[in-house]
């Protein structure tokens, strides 16, 4: 059986995601591949990278074929302080469009099931191309544009979408996961132990 000679894994492209991959960035046993989320999640499902920080939604989908890495996770107590809502509208009462990242399943899911309730349409924008518009009443943002956006304080109201959660459920939202290929696994498996 031909053994890899490298781990590759997802890295997400994010300044906030950088202290994930501290430990690994010097390593002579890896290869990077950089992405937005849902990129990461792609390349995991096709088998392009070996292991990752992957959506917690993707997993839900597709856990069958990866091996979740313990105590290991994007997660959130109460306010993840990269992953918000802009609006000029109070979250209570808001309604209209929503424009959503392309870059985030979990995050997009999440949303859904927050404004389940309210009388609101969605639509996909990549945050390269976003142009805001008077037609939107709000942005879902993540990563550095989120926090970049916040900051600019352009918008009335900043929803940080783990505080929201933790408001209606008094829980903790798990982002995503770190996981590994199954199949990594079986046919790597000293490798595989060398990232432990």
């Amino acid at each position: 059986m031909l053994q890899q000679k490298y781990l590759r894994i997802g890295v997400i492209d994010y300044l906030n995601a950088t202290p994930l991959y501290h430990k690994i960035l010097s390593r002579d046993d890896v290869q990077l591949h950089f992405g937005l989320p849902t990129q990461i999640n792609q390349m995991m499902r096709l088998g392009e990278i070996d292991a990752a920080a992957m959506s917690s939604y993707e997993y839900a989908k597709y856990g069958e074929k990866y091996y979740v890495l313990p105590e290991l996770s994007i997660s959130a107590d109460h306010s993840v302080g990269s992953i918000y809502l802009f609006s000029h509208q109070k979250f209570d009462s808001l309604e209209g469009h929503v424009v959503l990242t392309s870059a985030s399943a979990t995050s997009v899911h999440l949303l859904y099931y927050l404004l389940k309730d309210h009388r609101v349409s969605f639509s996909f924008s990549s945050t390269s191309n976003l142009q805001y518009s008077q037609d939107v009443s709000a942005y879902l943002l993540i990563g550095d544009h989120a926090i970049q956006e916040y900051h600019k304080k352009s918008f009335s109201y900043a929803y940080d979408l783990a505080h929201l959660w933790n408001q209606k459920t008094s829980l903790p939202f798990v982002f995503a996961l770190w996981c590994m290929r199954k199949d990594f696994v079986t046919k790597n498996k000293e490798l595989s132990l060398r990232f432990f």
